[in-house]
């Protein structure tokens, strides 16, 4: 389910699988006609997330090989075969974002114990195949992001949770990675008008969890999946403005799956449930000169 704000509105695409898979897309108002142009197998390994360089005309995804973390290069229109940009052996890559213009990569790398560590983000010249710089960012980055402009790369940290005396907070990071300065922020709580947010562990703080940013107009948006909310943080204040709680509202569907193979409970189709949207991806547009906000509804708790 997807679901679109007055406040801001726009879509994501994801891939899980090991391989790309092109489509060509002919648009008309109220529909879209996919023809598929090639698969293209990647080596040993999984990928998740993928970018396409405007500069470059290549399509960038994350590849992970056990204890390996790459990036996989296609130029476009498909031809010859991936290339493979080796990034550490000492992280797990979760998210990549191109920059709007110049032939750059932002990668988020997690370390393998999330818990102990902070994670980085690692800037790549597609060019020159080069590493151009390193950034620490907040605990467990899972979405990375350019800004509008290109000037900041964006990074919600969904922190992590151990136990009671275990866990990591949410935060964004943010970098200025023309000036080399990189700068974490921590959710307040109480999130700002966000007195009801959902808290599956009952931790405050430590329960909000960022797991994905956008951009528009010097507000960066960020899914808060498990808390069913967005927060917003204007970018020129370094301010948190309030929290948009999202609720919950009746929706009609299919349920009779009973939440998988194993489930005992079992659901009629076609009634009525209460469902929270609890938004995973979002993207930011504007269309007449107000912004949007459109998210991908998980809605799994």
């Amino acid at each position: 389910r997807t679901q679109l704000f007055n406040r801001g509105s726009s879509l994501f695409l994801g891939m899980r699988a090991a391989l790309f898979t092109i489509f060509l897309s002919l648009s008309v108002v109220h529909a879209a006609t996919l023809h598929k142009i090639a698969d293209i197998p990647f080596p040993k390994g999984s990928a998740e997330i993928i970018a396409y360089s405007v500069a470059t005309g290549e399509l960038i995804s994350t590849r992970q090989h056990g204890k390996h973390a790459s990036l996989q290069v296609l130029k476009l229109p498909a031809g010859a075969d991936p290339k493979t940009l080796s990034l550490d052996d000492r992280y797990s890559i979760s998210s990549v974002a191109t920059h709007p213009e110049k032939p750059l990569a932002a990668a988020t790398l997690i370390p393998f114990k999330p818990l102990e560590a902070q994670g980085e983000v690692v800037l790549v010249d597609l060019q020159t195949e080069a590493e151009i710089a390193r950034y620490p960012v907040g605990y467990h980055p899972d979405c990375v992001n350019f800004s509008k402009d290109g000037r900041l790369i964006l990074v919600a940290c969904e922190g992590e949770f151990g136990n009671s005396k275990l866990q990591t907070p949410g935060s964004l990071s943010v970098i200025e990675w023309e000036r080399g300065f990189a700068a974490d922020y921590h959710l307040p709580v109480p999130a700002p008008g966000g007195t009801a947010l959902r808290a599956p562990h009952g931790n405050g703080w430590m329960d909000l969890e960022p797991e994905y940013v956008s951009e528009s107009n010097g507000i960066a948006y960020l899914t808060l999946q498990e808390n069913n909310a967005i927060a917003r943080f204007n970018l020129a204040s370094r301010q948190w403005l309030p929290v948009w709680e999202l609720g919950s509202w009746s929706i009609t569907g299919d349920f009779s799956d009973r939440d998988g193979p194993w489930g005992e409970t079992s659901i009629q189709s076609h009634v009525p449930i209460h469902a929270m949207p609890q938004p995973d991806t979002l993207t930011t547009l504007v269309i007449g000169g107000r912004t949007f906000v459109a998210t991908a509804n998980e809605g799994e708790n």
